[in-house]
């Protein structure tokens, strides 16, 4: 059986290529540093109808409200997307010390969205942010201390703004600390606290958690080897969309690892994972192309065509 996909890879790699994909969180979701919540007014008739209202109570300068229409225009609810307004919006809440605005504020200048692209200015923005205790910017400071954005490469510093975050429940944090522990990069190599981290990150249904699961129980590694419990987590990041996953759940298919051996749930899984540009994931699928009968190659790929069909319509 072909190895299953060793899905470590050099820190920093994995690091930048996370921060890259970052993808604009909902700055309104928790509770900020001045105790109240942020949470939007909810529905498209609620937005409408408060739209004055939060429009007039940000005139008179309540930093709330500017951080709300700040993030309406950000992500076009209930308004036209304008990060211009956007970015006028979120800067006069930032400067009267609103964590969200900051941290939205950050994200503007590293994307360039509404200003020019400004590193250090965005980490900045989301250093104070950090340092009011918001979770989604202590990630991302990690993030810029580990990619060398906007300061001096640091990764002690990302450890430390990763750990912050990740205690106050932050996916993406947990499983960076998951894999430094589990690399050794920064802090001692150790497969059990990598374990932990990852168990906690998996537990919110963060897919990249999911698949290093399978990959310490494929392996044995700070754990009893177990085909069965790294199948079923293979399985969770696979679903989650993972192609990683993807390619480890069609080989345990295919050559009955941890699971009943079947061809065409193996072709399946791998052909989503040649989608996904996986390296050997297509070599895997011709191999396993060739040992299986014509019933069964055609029962695989109608079953590729229909998951292929229903994803793309979803």
């Amino acid at each position: 059986m072909p190895a299953l996909v060793r899905a470590h890879a050099p820190i920093h790699l994995i690091i930048l290529f996370l921060f890259l994909a970052l993808t604009p969180p909902t700055y309104g979701a928790r509770k900020g540093k001045e105790g109240t919540s942020a949470a939007l007014p909810q529905g498209r008739t609620t937005l409408k109808t408060n739209l004055q209202e939060i429009e007039n109570s940000a005139r008179m300068g309540d930093a709330r409200a500017r951080a709300y229409l700040a993030q309406m225009y950000y992500e076009g609810i209930g308004v036209t997307r304008d990060y211009k307004k956007a970015f006028n919006w979120a800067e006069k809440a930032a400067e009267q010390g609103n964590t969200k605005a900051q941290t939205l504020l950050g994200l503007m200048y590293y994307k360039g969205h509404g200003v020019l692209r400004d590193y250090t200015t965005a980490f900045k923005w989301y250093h104070l942010a950090a340092l009011h205790g918001d979770m989604g910017a202590q990630s991302i400071l990690g993030l810029m201390y580990a990619a060398g954005h906007g300061v001096k490469r640091d990764y002690h510093e990302a450890f430390y703004w990763y750990e912050k975050a990740a205690k106050q429940g932050d996916p993406g944090a947990q499983s960076i600390l998951g894999l430094m522990y589990y690399e050794g990069q920064t802090v001692p190599r150790d497969y059990g606290k990598a374990f932990e981290w990852y168990k906690k990150a998996a537990a919110q249904g963060y897919s990249e958690a999911e698949l290093q699961l399978g990959v310490m129980y494929t392996y044995g590694n700070g754990v009893t080897q177990d085909y069965g419990k790294a199948f079923l987590w293979f399985h969770r990041s696979a679903v989650n969309g993972n192609a990683k996953a993807r390619a480890s759940l069609g080989l345990m298919y295919a050559y009955g690892k941890g699971v009943k051996q079947n061809y065409p749930l193996g072709y399946m899984w791998l052909s989503l994972a040649a989608k996904g540009k996986i390296d050997n994931a297509e070599e895997a699928l011709k191999s396993l192309e060739a040992r299986m009968s014509p019933k069964e190659l055609s029962e695989a790929k109608k079953l590729t065509s229909k998951v292929t069909t229903k994803a793309n319509k979803q």
